[in-house]
């Protein structure tokens, strides 16, 4: 298997991570949800932080939103880097092209599950995911050069 190939594997298999979450119906990823929840609530414990289990609900599934998108820019750009031979302006433009194409049809697809929707604002936090994953990406293959 040469470096390309697994680049382009670990791409894709990060967009179908995506997508299948986002089939889950409303149940199945509330229940997810929840037990994410349930684990930081007790992280939570040893702080006098406190959230509603509402708000805590919402904010994890807004970084989870996030962290994901972040690993598909790491390894998107990863991919187009070397696909590139390093020319950083053309593989960021193909990241957030292809970070968005992955974006849009993660929104879409959660119209054909049952209890979901489709959601903009969650477009533009993928996307800022992308663009950390793309920066760390970058900071860290300059830190090692």
């Amino acid at each position: 298997m040469t470096k390309k190939h697994l680049l382009l594997g670990l791409s894709l298999g990060m967009a179908i991570f995506i997508w299948h979450n986002s089939l889950q119906d409303a149940v199945n990823s509330e229940q997810a949800s929840l037990f994410f929840v349930a684990w930081v609530r007790r992280l939570l414990s040893l702080s006098p932080v406190t959230f509603s289990t509402g708000m805590l609900d919402h904010l994890l599934r807004k970084l989870a939103h996030l962290t994901e998108f972040a690993a598909l820019g790491y390894c998107l750009m990863a991919l187009f880097m070397y696909l590139t031979r390093e020319r950083v302006r053309q593989s960021v433009g193909n990241v957030w092209l292809f970070g968005l194409v992955v974006a849009t049809l993660d929104e879409l697809l959660q119209l054909f599950s049952e209890g979901r929707s489709c959601q903009l604002s969650d477009v533009g936090i993928d996307l800022i995911g992308v663009t950390a994953g793309w920066v760390i990406f970058y900071l860290l293959s300059r830190w090692r050069a």
